[in-house]
């Protein structure tokens, strides 16, 4: 019997989405970033794997730093000389450069206006931290975290100035989608890419007819 008689084609794009998300997930998540080009399929799953990347660097680096705080003395002055003093700069120092890219990008992310871009970034923050939980005697910090900070700059310096401007015209202006204290709002629903465009909330029905501003960069 002939052999294509039985043989059926399997077609990433028609696949089951979490089925596709496990198979991104085995790539890094630079490459995932990259992949929001091939179409509006992809750019909707690695869109979300993205912010999902970068939730998942967050949650991991409290875990790390929870576990090193647990074994420093309570003492300020014996904690300079302790064991792991190199591990607690290093885990401080990420967590404040991981402040600074949420504070840039989260308030886009949430209003679903753009995801969590560089995808470089995510994978240098679980480096770092992967380098914490192998290594006794690491680096000092200034050389473990050269290229996170080099990286992440350039990130949010590009957005800042390149993609921001693009993103203000999709802003709600309602004064419901406001607090006092900033957004209040927080577009969780995700649409599919068949979801009709009349069914998608405001700002996203006006990205499709006009284009997603953050899959030009």
């Amino acid at each position: 019997m002939p052999h294509n008689d039985h043989c059926q084609e399997i077609f990433l794009t028609n696949l089951p989405s979490l089925v596709l998300e496990k198979i991104l997930l085995y790539l890094s998540y630079e490459q995932i970033a990259q992949l929001r080009l091939v179409s509006r399929l992809f750019n909707f799953t690695c869109r979300s794997l993205l912010n999902q990347g970068f939730r998942a660097a967050e949650r991991f680096h409290a875990k790390c730093f929870k576990e090193v705080k647990i074994k420093l003395p309570r003492r300020e002055s014996e904690r300079r000389s302790h064991r792991l003093a190199r591990h607690c700069d290093i885990l401080t120092a990420v967590e404040t450069r991981i402040s600074l890219l949420g504070m840039t990008f989260l308030k886009y992310v949430d209003l679903d206006l753009c995801c969590f871009i560089p995808g470089r970034v995510v994978d240098e923050i679980f480096s770092v931290l992967k380098c914490i939980q192998r290594e006794e005697n690491p680096p000092r910090a200034y050389e473990v975290l050269q290229e996170l900070r080099d990286i992440s700059s350039m990130a949010m310096e590009y957005f800042d100035e390149k993609i921001v401007p693009t993103l203000h015209a999709y802003l709600p202006i309602s004064p419901l989608q406001f607090g006092s204290t900033g957004f209040s709002l927080n577009l969780q629903d995700q649409t599919s890419p068949s979801t009709p465009a009349g069914h998608q909330p405001r700002c996203l029905a006006a990205l499709s007819e006009r284009g997603d501003p953050s899959t030009e960069h």
